[in-house]
Formats: structure tokens, C-alpha cells, sequence
């Protein structure tokens, strides 16, 4: 197994397999603290071989640096099965609509296949003037 896309973003969809990320990032930048984000998407992109065919389980976690969990973890299973060439793919996408953002700090998003980390991303939540350029802002 390879997890070949962990991202956070500003939109992302699966479409039969086809994977669409939009605006990948590590970082928010907010003015003040506590802020509402509109939108944050997560997604992730995990190739499996033929010998990793069967049922497989998911958990995403997302803890600040205090241990804390910031969103509530998402778990699920899916059955890999469909194998038209040597590896199969499966992607995974997940929204956090108006997310309560409480604190400076650091979040840690963790993906677990069948009980074991498998890989993990930072998202940092910056308190910091606004630069104009800057992608992704929170008001």
C-alpha cells in the first residue's frame, strides 16, 4: 500500500475514480483567533497491490500539538477488489464545513489503514497580518 496524495485543500471530488484538488496548502492565516473557515477538504489518494486485495479500514484524526482533537475523526472501510491491472486505487475526500479554528497552533492530520499510521500532514493556523498575496485567509 502507498498513500500517493495526503493533502489539505480548498475543494476536492472524486468522479469515478477521477480525483480533482484544488488549492493544496499547509497553512491559515487569520487576523484574530477564534475564526470560522468556510471550507477545508482533505483528501487522499491510496494505491493498494494484489496482494492487499480485501477489506480494508480508514481513520482520519486531527489533533492540535496539545493532543486535543480539533475535528472529530472519520473512520469508514471499503472493500478493494477491483483490480484491472496490477494496483488499485481508491480515493478518499472529506469536507470540514465552517470549521471552528480556536486557536493559533498546529493540526496534525493522521490516516490510519487497518489500525497502523500510514501517513500524516500538518496544518498550520497562523495569527499573522494578512499579506495581500497570501491564498488562504480567514476573517
Amino acid at each position: 500500500m502507498k498513500v500517493e496524495i495526503f493533502t489539505f485543500c480548498d475543494f476536492s471530488q472524486d468522479n469515478a475514480g477521477k480525483l480533482t484538488v484544488v488549492g493544496s496548502f499547509d497553512t491559515i492565516y487569520a487576523k484574530a483567533f477564534p475564526v470560522v473557515y468556510p471550507l477545508i477538504s482533505i483528501v487522499s489518494r491510496i494505491r493498494f497491490s494484489l496482494q492487499e486485495k480485501g477489506r480494508h479500514t480508514f481513520r482520519f484524526s486531527f489533533m492540535d500539538m496539545d493532543g486535543f482533537e480539533v475535528f472529530p475523526a472519520i473512520q469508514g472501510e471499503a472493500m478493494i477488489e477491483d483490480f484491472k491491472t496490477a494496483t488499485s486505487a481508491i480515493n478518499l475526500s472529506m469536507n470540514v464545513v465552517n470549521a471552528e479554528l480556536k486557536k493559533e497552533c498546529i493540526i496534525t492530520a493522521r490516516l490510519e489503514v487497518d489500525g497502523k499510521e500510514q501517513f500524516f500532514s500538518p496544518l498550520h493556523l497562523v495569527k499573522a497580518p494578512i499579506p495581500p498575496s497570501a491564498p488562504r485567509q480567514a476573517e
